[in-house]
């Protein structure tokens, strides 16, 4: 009969603190907006991100991560192959202490997993990739997400719209999900511009119901967030940046609606959830 592992023996208080330095995430990509002090302590970060510069294993039959298209940032938009990557800055992994056992994997795994938030930033596209590269015993651990909606006016093709309904759909198949932090990225004119805005400067969530109803091009991606009903908990913070006065109707919703993040939006999200507010 195998003598058990060595490290089974030990205390679990122990073997969790051993796993916790040896699986050390670092710090994640910088958040934006940089999240407050008191947020800090809460659940550590694992950015994922596109590869940018993504090249052909040498050994095909050497395990890899999934494989997607994206669209480029760049002039041409061309479509590139990519795959996702860990963004996290000294982030340290122990990957062989896992090979001991089912008991230590299942450990380590849910530290892993189930102890931080994964964020995918704008790279929406990774998402999929992200979860289908997991056991689906692992995938259950994944409950936290984090994700950055760009402005409507970064919105130059239908790929865009395209990418975040599918993020949305397959996420909407996936019950493990309980907690999203949303950063939306939301304008508002210079400092002394405030008199050149016109129209409503604030939305409510009865507004926001009417501009979603008739699919309005800034608010089309809610009805999306609003399939994923097994969540738990929503954070949305605002992103703000400045741009010029609004010279068309649509500029001037997104403004509105900017202003409202914290507020409507915020009220409207949780209300159609059934979240507590």
């Amino acid at each position: 009969m195998a003598s058990p592992s060595p490290l089974m023996q030990l205390p679990c208080e122990l073997r969790l603190m051993i796993y916790a330095y040896l699986f050390d995430a670092g710090e994640a990509e910088q958040e934006r907006p940089p999240r407050l002090a008191s947020d800090r302590n809460s659940a550590k970060t694992i950015s994922i991100r596109h590869d940018a510069e993504w090249k052909p294993l040498a050994t095909p039959s050497a395990p890899t991560r999934n494989r997607y298209h994206v669209i480029a940032h760049s002039i041409n938009r061309r479509c590139v192959e990519t795959t996702y990557r860990l963004a996290n800055t000294g982030a340290s992994f122990c990957p062989g202490l896992m090979r001991v056992n089912r008991a230590v994997y299942a450990e380590i795994a849910e530290l892993v997993y189930g102890g931080h938030v994964f964020d995918f930033g704008s790279d929406v596209e990774a998402v999929r990739p992200f979860f289908e590269d997991l056991t689906s015993e692992t995938r259950r651990l994944v409950t936290k997400l984090a994700l950055y909606k760009k402005g409507p006016w970064l919105y130059d093709c239908w790929s865009d719209r395209c990418e975040w309904r599918a993020m949305c759909t397959y996420l909407r198949d996936q019950p493990s999900v309980k907690h999203l932090r949303l950063v939306i990225q939301a304008g508002r004119v210079a400092k002394g511009q405030e008199s050149e805005v016109v129209g409503r400067r604030e939305l409510s969530k009865n507004d926001m119901a009417l501009l979603i109803d008739i699919r309005h091009d800034t608010l089309y991606w809610i009805a999306d967030v609003l399939s994923l009903k097994g969540l738990r908990d929503i954070e949305v913070t605002p992103d703000f940046c400045i741009i010029p006065p609004p010279q068309t109707s649509n500029m001037r919703v997104f403004l509105a609606f900017s202003a409202s993040i914290q507020t409507g939006v915020k009220e409207y999200l949780r209300e159609q959830l059934q979240l507590p507010c």
